[in-house]
């Protein structure tokens, strides 16, 4: 197997780069790539990081992956894309700073097009070769509380089995919030192309994939769940030998929702993540400097917290809480 500089042989771990722009300066844009080739044949599962700048807990955490897996007693292969936008990691920001798109609203990307939808096409054609499943490691980033969860896409055109098996392997994560995203109904989303993800663009081509979000700021137990949670589903694919484990309590968010300052100011929260709050709890305020209260936040329904932000200072429209408003239990 070859990605990029990296190659790799069965029984291997490798490490190398993959080119995916270049800059005026004379730089290439490079994305780090290990490959861990087991002894045996099997599955080829791709985690991905780092699309978003400041969204750094999934670095961490595949690094930590990649170490505890041995290739002579790993069946398939790893392949691992700790950071996947190198430039928005430069910038600390979610987006690429030389052209200000969000990556992962860019795939598959185009190989004549703008700096971030190459950067996704080059990434993307070696995911679609190799790959036969991926996970997506994200964030809500350094200014928000939260707890860890997991986002997954229905869509259009995509068979059936791909979605079971989606939904599968993420409630495989053993967190208790398992989001639904059916992007025909969707609202209440982030704004822009929801299907330009990297998961998205998997499950169109056949390859069961989904986010998983590892809370706000880097916490090394999240950190460690996730390394865990992921071995669990190496475990459940045949490719590590252990005991597969399967979390009870787990809900499926069916709706979600971020709710958004109309004033700027500072921000107090009145909750805390990974809570069933009920309808018209105070979820935040936000008072002007010398202290005069502006806006009250609440919600008419029910919500589990996915999250909220802890950083006081706001601007109008910042995202102050992530919500479900509607949710199934499952197990």
């Amino acid at each position: 197997m070859q990605i990029g500089t990296a190659v790799c042989g069965q029984g291997e771990r490798q490490k190398g780069y993959l080119k995916v722009a270049e800059l005026a300066f004379g730089c290439d844009v490079r994305l780090p790539v290990i490959i861990v080739r087991g002894v045996e044949d099997g599955p080829t599962l791709w985690v991905n990081g780092g699309v978003h700048g400041e969204e750094v807990s999934g670095i961490f955490a595949i690094q930590k992956l990649v170490n505890s897996i041995d290739p002579q007693e790993l069946k398939g292969t790893l392949v691992v894309t700790p950071v996947s936008n190198p430039l928005a990691i430069k910038g600390i920001q979610k987006f690429t700073p030389e052209d200000q798109l969000d990556m992962n609203q860019q795939f598959p990307g185009r190989e004549k097009g703008w700096l971030s939808e190459q950067m996704a096409y080059y990434l993307f054609k070696e995911v679609k070769t190799y790959a036969d499943y991926l996970v997506d490691l994200h964030g809500l980033g350094v200014s928000y509380d939260s707890v860890p969860y997991t986002v997954y896409k229905n869509m259009a055109g995509v068979p059936d089995k791909i979605n079971k098996k989606t939904e599968e392997l993420t409630l495989l994560m053993g967190v208790k919030a398992n989001c639904r995203v059916d992007l025909a109904t969707a609202k209440g989303e982030f704004p822009g192309a929801i299907a330009g993800a990297i998961d998205a663009q998997c499950l169109l081509n056949g390859i069961p994939a989904f986010m998983f979000e590892l809370g706000g700021k880097v916490d090394w137990q999240i950190i460690d769940f996730a390394v865990g949670s992921i071995r669990n589903m190496m475990t459940h694919l045949g490719m590590i030998c252990s005991d597969v484990k399967r979390a009870t309590g787990q809900i499926i968010i069916t709706e979600r929702d971020f709710v958004n300052s109309s004033h700027a100011g500072l921000t107090i929260p009145e909750i805390e993540s990974g809570k069933i709050i009920p309808a018209n709890t105070t979820l935040n305020k936000i008072v002007n400097f010398i202290g005069e209260e502006l806006e009250t936040l609440s919600l008419p329904v029910d919500a589990y917290i996915l999250g909220i932000r802890t950083n006081p200072v706001v601007n109008s429209g910042e995202i102050l809480v992530g919500v479900g408003t509607k949710w199934d239990q499952v197990n």
